[in-house]
This record gives structure tokens, C-alpha cells and sequence, in this order.
């Protein structure tokens, strides 16, 4: 949800960037993967602009979207990796 009303995008593994362009909206968010050298998956990072996340089901990732343990999606002004995130 954003202020500018629900968007929703559908992506693909396949694709290295995904936008969805409105009128005068463009939403972003990065996404963090993390494994380790063993192999093993580690936690998915989503940084998306906004100061508070107010969706429950977003602060459960691995209960409710299949997500590795530890995942989570960190609310920063601008959506991009900085010291902060």
C-alpha cells in the first residue's frame, strides 16, 4: 500500500528489475539476499520507502510467505541500502 493507493507487481526470476509506472507514482524497493558459503539460504531484506510498516503480515515473512527464518522488511526513507538499513 502507498499513498497513492494499492499497487501490486508481479515479477519474475528471470527479470533483474521490476517497475510499475502511474501517473505520478513510482514505488521502489530493494531486496536483499543472504546465504552462506556452506550452501545454505540465509534471510531475504526487503528495504521499502516509509517510515512505519503498518502490515502485520509483513512482519511474519516465513509464517506467511514461505520466506527463509530472520526475514523481514526494514521501513527507510528512500528505499535504497544505506548505513541506517
Amino acid at each position: 500500500m502507498s499513498a497513492n493507493g494499492k499497487i501490486s507487481v508481479v515479477a519474475s526470476k528471470a527479470m533483474n528489475k521490476t517497475e510499475k509506472i502511474l501517473d505520478d507514482c513510482r514505488e521502489s524497493i530493494t531486496t536483499v539476499r543472504t546465504g552462506f558459503a556452506s550452501g545454505q539460504q540465509g534471510a531475504y531484506f526487503f528495504l521499502a520507502k516509509g517510515i512505519k510498516l503498518d502490515r502485520r503480515k509483513f512482519k511474519n515473512l516465513h509464517k506467511h510467505f514461505n520466506a527463509p527464518e530472520g526475514s523481514e522488511v526494514v521501513m527507510i526513507p528512500n528505499a535504497f541500502m544505506n548505513d541506517e538499513a
